[in-house]
């Protein structure tokens, strides 16, 4: 089957930057025909089942799905290798989760063959971004940007 053109997205982090600036976007373009399936990863089903209701009338899938989860506080720190490893073939995930959190998933996004979208900062230590800058060397036809949210003008549903 061809690619339609619409880029399969993934948010990593349910928190606040997601809440208000990142889901807000991805579902804007979503409805402008830019982006397909969106699905979002959080640690916890509460944080899934609070998106879910929050953005309520818009379709994602989420990471643990709270519809099946009998504890929806159990930690499912993991998750995101999951949901990467389901996202489409053209995928981008995004990663908004604390700062401290950010470089395993963007390398299991990296491993994936998966472009990358960071909020601020692309990570903590100089030793991880060197380990992050080697594994898109492998990867040559990856896409890493770092964004701020000052970058996205936040969007109202």
């Amino acid at each position: 089957m061809a690619w339609d053109g619409r880029v399969p997205v993934l948010v990593v982090g349910g928190g606040m930057i997601s809440e208000e600036v990142v889901i807000p976007t991805v579902l804007q373009e979503q409805k402008r025909g830019r982006v397909g399936d969106v699905s979002i990863a959080s640690r916890r089903s509460a944080t899934i089942k609070h998106l879910k209701e929050f953005f309520k009338g818009y379709e994602f899938k989420g990471y643990p799905d709270p519809a099946i989860e009998t504890n929806l506080e159990a930690d499912h720190s993991d998750i995101y290798k999951q949901a990467i490893a389901d996202l489409g073939e053209h995928g981008v995930v995004i990663v908004a989760t604390p700062d401290h959190l950010h470089t395993p998933v963007i390398m299991e996004a990296i491993k994936a063959g998966r472009h990358v979208v960071v909020e601020k900062p692309l990570c903590l230590k100089v030793d991880e971004a060197r380990q992050i800058m080697s594994s898109l060397k492998i990867k040559a036809s990856m896409c890493l940007r770092t964004i701020t949210n000052a970058m996205i003008e936040p969007l109202r549903l």
